[in-house]
């Protein structure tokens, strides 16, 4: 996620009286600037991000000057996913806030999240002129040049981030997601003094992290294993027991299986905006979702994008009309009338606009956590694709073990019991829409891509409706920026080399096997 730019809570007051009082304000003096910024930053504080937004774009059409406004609608526009007009805002900002180090770093972020790496190295290196000895700018850098494919220039820059401070786990991660990279003996010695000598959380889970890749690299399969689990351990402290655990997510799946019915999706039949034709790639983190997309996106008629979350936002945005009309969710999606499917269709076309640069007639929508919205695509993008990017459970679910995610993306994943049920609550809400809608998902083997190519390759253009082009079977050739930790891998020919990797932690593996239950045998009974 792009950097915070300007902290927004604990400024002010809180609370429905002061609300009030700021409303109060407002209506007596509209142009009151200050005040319409104090009242932004409440309802942020609020999660009423969308509120903030409005109040603040209003207040800017009679105060366009105040810059202290404006950069706070940056950041909000920044944290709720709207990167281009963040960026609109950015640009608008004068000296000495648009030069700051804050701004430019958050402009950056939001570059990378629309998948504009090399303006985002234009910016860094600009930085580094300035902050030659900051470790973090190099990592960063390091990492807008791996997804723009240079990963040789991206090594160097990680190491240079180390070089300047060895305590930095970042950078040390940073070289182990680079997953064709391997440590050197004077790597893991300088990995393991910084094990012992620094105190920050964060970079002590990277760095066990980092250690566990180096030793399984080196073949020491039982050490590796214990520095991936007190990885994990650390990174498991920065999350709630609740958001742990996936009792909820069965709650949720219970809830989709009871509400996408078979009446419900046959009310998905209208014809959709044939100028708009998105692929969704979904299914389990590490489970060659990215290979799927690079493949669709090395075809003259379809642009893979950046990873969006525009479904996600989608999502988001009907969960808050629900609470505000008193419903649920469910129920409010079971209400929806053709009207209102059409307005999700469009804000999800509105939202994933910005990432749309080649305006080819198909796009790759590639976010694996989509799955949980199959049902919401079904309904109100009748004529979306839907590609289910499948690997085997031990594979996928171990190699999920092993990646230090950013930030708090997927905590699920820092545990092998919930990352098994994940997978099995996954499979189940994939098997109810195969079985009301026969061919609507197209399901996508890891196993069986590797070993069949070509074959599997016509079957996925097939399903999208695209004719075959040779280009799809030589992806690696593609030049496009990939921003995910397959960026190197998919840039190489199709192999085995990470198939059967997790049988060599096989005999610590037995919390994952437990909680996967039977779906660790019927993953892939899949419609033929």
């Amino acid at each position: 996620m792009p950097d915070p730019l300007f902290s927004l809570s604990g400024a002010f007051g809180t609370g429905p009286n002061r609300e009030l009082e700021l409303r109060a304000q407002l209506a007596q003096d509209p142009a009151d600037i200050a005040a319409a910024r104090e009242l932004a930053d409440l309802l942020a504080q609020q999660g009423r991000a969308a509120e903030a937004i409005d109040l603040l774009e209003r207040a800017l059409d009679r105060c366009p000057d105040d810059q202290k406004a404006r950069a706070t609608l940056a950041a909000l526009l920044l944290h709720s996913g709207n990167f281009e007009r963040a960026l609109k805002q950015f640009k608008q900002l004068r000296p000495p806030l648009r030069t700051s180090f804050e701004t430019q770093t958050s402009e950056a972020g939001a570059l990378g999240m629309l998948g504009r790496h090399a303006e985002q190295v234009e910016i860094y290196r600009k930085l580094l002129r300035q902050h030659p000895n900051d470790p973090r700018l190099w990592e960063r850098l390091g990492n807008a040049l791996k997804y723009l494919g240079r990963t040789a220039e991206a090594v160097r820059a990680f190491q240079r981030s180390v070089k300047i401070d060895a305590s930095y786990g970042e950078g040390w991660w940073a070289l182990a997601n680079v997953k064709t990279f391997r440590f050197g003996a004077d790597d893991v010695t300088a990995m393991r003094k910084a094990l012992a000598g620094t105190a920050h959380p964060l970079h002590t889970a990277q760095l066990n992290y980092a250690l566990g890749k180096a030793l399984e690299d080196q073949g020491e399969f039982e050490e590796s294993f214990r520095h991936y689990a007190e990885g994990n351990r650390i990174k498991a402290t920065e999350f709630s027991p609740e958001q742990m655990t996936t009792a909820r997510l069965t709650d949720y799946v219970d809830s989709a299986i009871a509400t996408f019915d078979a009446a419900l999706l046959s009310r998905a039949s209208r014809t959709g905006d044939d100028g708009n034709h998105p692929i969704f790639v979904v299914g389990l983190q590490r489970s060659g979702s990215t290979l799927v997309e690079q493949i669709l996106a090395s075809h003259s008629s379809i642009e893979g994008l950046a990873e969006p979350d525009a479904m996600l936002h989608v999502w988001t945005d009907l969960e808050s009309a629900a609470a505000k009309s008193g419903k649920t969710v469910w129920k409010t999606i079971g209400d929806l009338t053709p009207a209102g499917l059409d307005a999700i269709a469009a804000e999800y076309l509105q939202r994933i606009a910005p990432f749309r640069k080649e305006r080819c007639p198909f796009f790759v929508d590639k976010r694996p956590a989509n799955w949980m919205y199959v049902g919401l695509i079904r309904l109100v993008l009748p004529n979306a694709k839907i590609v289910d990017a499948r690997r085997h459970p031990m594979a996928s679910g171990f190699s999920n073990f092993k990646q230090c995610y950013a930030g708090n993306a997927f905590p699920f994943s820092y545990n092998l019991s919930s990352i098994g049920r994940y997978y099995a609550e996954y499979v189940r809400l994939m098997r109810h829409f195969d079985a009301l809608q026969p061919g609507a998902i197209h399901h996508v083997l890891n196993e069986e891509l590797i070993e069949d190519p070509e074959g599997q390759i016509r079957r996925l253009l097939d399903y999208v409706g695209v004719p075959f082009e040779p280009a799809c079977l030589e992806f690696h050739r593609t030049k496009r920026a990939v921003t995910t930790a397959s960026a190197e891998q998919v840039r190489t020919p199709l192999n085995r080399q990470g198939v059967d990797q997790w049988r060599n932690f096989d005999p610590w593996l037995g919390e994952l096997r437990d909680a996967l239950g039977p779906t660790l045998s019927d993953w892939d009974e899949i419609p033929r």
